[in-house]
């Protein structure tokens, strides 16, 4: 990527312009404030293609949900526990985490609550994913632990959590089997409405009828992941 510095003299102080020419794309413009903030861009970026961006106009990189959440202050994020990956969307009520190995899901809300969607939660809720390869799917929606203090939830993923996740497993495998089922068609769904550029619309029931073939063999799918799931969290817990 060539990056070429474009100064201008009738920008208010402090306003930085980068003019950044890649092969791929057309010329684009960035303009960032004093502190590094990004006032004005073309189309959405990937996190590393932004910092990029922002270190070429003199800037450190920022985390990605910072991008997805810029009125989300960095420095209230607390330093997430080794190996939790950040899966932030904007769409999403707040930033969200994931450990992909152990299947456990940490969402960050604001510190401060007027900015939360819901103020009267808890801060911060750890959720159980279908984990690797099955990333950021949840194997329940509603939250198995919350609490507004950081250091409660740090002692939960240190000394709790992994337990209670193969408990869930081992617990209703009925249900699981139903969730992930159902969120593993909804995937599949939204894959063929792209490749066909079909309308939306519930193509789950339209492939995927209730008690068909193909449901079937999604679900022989699924049992079999889990079953190797708890075979593994079976042999961790003797070990």
């Amino acid at each position: 990527m060539n990056t070429h510095v474009h100064e201008r003299q009738d920008l208010p102080e402090g306003i930085q312009v980068r003019r950044v020419e890649v092969a791929t794309t057309a010329h684009a413009t960035y303009l960032f404030d004093r502190t590094g903030k990004l006032l004005h861009g073309t189309n959405r970026l990937s996190i590393d293609h932004f910092n990029e961006v922002r270190a070429a106009a003199g800037f450190e990189p920022i985390p990605h949900f910072h991008m997805e959440f810029p009125d989300y202050p960095v420095a209230d994020m607390p330093t997430l526990p080794e190996g939790f990956e950040d899966h932030s969307w904007h769409n999403d009520m707040c930033p969200s985490f994931e450990h992909p190995g152990r299947g456990i899901q940490i969402w960050c809300d604001y510190a401060d609550r007027e900015l939360r969607e819901f103020p009267e939660t808890p801060r911060f809720g750890v959720r159980f994913t279908a984990g690797a390869p099955i990333i950021g799917e949840t194997l329940d929606d509603t939250f198995f632990f919350e609490s507004e203090e950081w250091s409660e939830v740090e002692a939960y993923l240190r000394d709790r959590a992994d337990e209670d996740r193969r408990k869930m497993l081992a617990g209703d495998e009925e249900r699981l089997v139903r969730i992930v089922t159902g969120k593993a068609i909804h995937g599949i769904a939204l894959e063929i409405q792209r490749v066909l550029g079909v309308p939306s619309g519930d193509l789950a029931s339209l492939f995927f009828a209730e008690g068909g073939d193909e449901r079937r063999d999604i679900e022989r799918v699924v049992r079999g992941y889990l079953d190797a799931e708890k075979e593994a969290a079976s042999y961790e817990g003797r070990g």
